[in-house]
Parts: structure tokens; C-alpha cells; sequence
């Protein structure tokens, strides 16, 4: 005679409990929580990079803030930035089309085809 005894543990109570141990155990052990830190900021993007996952992250995060305040201060001197420009543009234009020109007869200049004719049926 046998006897079976089941018993079932809700993988939720069973995670919280490992969380626990590890907790403990790391927090009397700042060394182990230093070393894991260090590994986590000098963990690289690649073997062939000295670019760090965190670096990349925290560069792509400052990238972002960067974009949007850059987004606002055009927003802010829209007018400014459009006068600038046209007058940029307009002080240029006679020595910009003199370059599209040049540009234009050097492509040309460059430019050969090569024609065959061929004649199947005699006269």
C-alpha cells in the first residue's frame, strides 16, 4: 500500500520566495551587489565594440530630450530661421546656379553612348 501525497505551489508564491533569498543573501553582501553593478555598466554593445549596453541606452535617452528641445526651439524661432534661410539662399543663388550649370556641362562633357547597328537583311 502506497501512499501519494501531491502538493501544489503557486509558481507566484514560489518566485516571491526566491526573490526573497536572493534579496537577502545580496543584501548582506555589498561586494556581490558592487560586482553585479559593474558588470551591468560595463556589459558591451559587442566583442568588437568598447561601447557599453548602458552607455548606448543612456546616450539614446539624452539623444531623445535633445530632439525635443531642439523641436521646441525651432518651433519657437520658426520665422527667424525661415528669413535666415531665404536670405542664405537668395545671397547664394547666382553662384549656386553658375555650380548647376558647370555641374550640368561636366555630366554632359562625361556622358558617351556607344551605338551598334546591326543589319540583318541585305538590300
Amino acid at each position: 500500500m502506497s501512499s501519494e501525497v501531491s502538493i501544489q505551489i503557486p509558481d507566484q508564491v514560489v518566485s516571491n520566495l526566491i526573490h526573497a533569498e536572493i534579496a537577502e543573501s545580496l543584501s548582506n553582501k555589498p561586494e556581490l551587489i558592487a560586482a553585479a553593478i559593474r558588470e551591468v555598466l560595463e556589459l558591451k554593445t559587442s566583442r568588437y565594440s568598447d561601447n557599453t549596453q548602458f552607455g548606448s541606452i543612456v546616450k539614446k535617452m539624452i539623444q531623445a530630450e535633445g530632439a525635443l528641445v531642439m523641436k521646441e526651439w525651432i518651433e519657437q524661432n520658426k520665422d527667424m530661421l525661415k528669413k535666415t534661410l531665404m536670405a542664405r539662399l537668395n545671397k547664394g543663388k547666382q553662384k549656386q546656379l553658375v555650380n548647376l550649370c558647370d555641374a550640368i556641362i561636366n555630366g554632359i562633357a562625361g556622358f558617351s553612348t556607344h551605338v551598334t547597328f546591326k543589319i540583318d537583311e541585305p538590300y
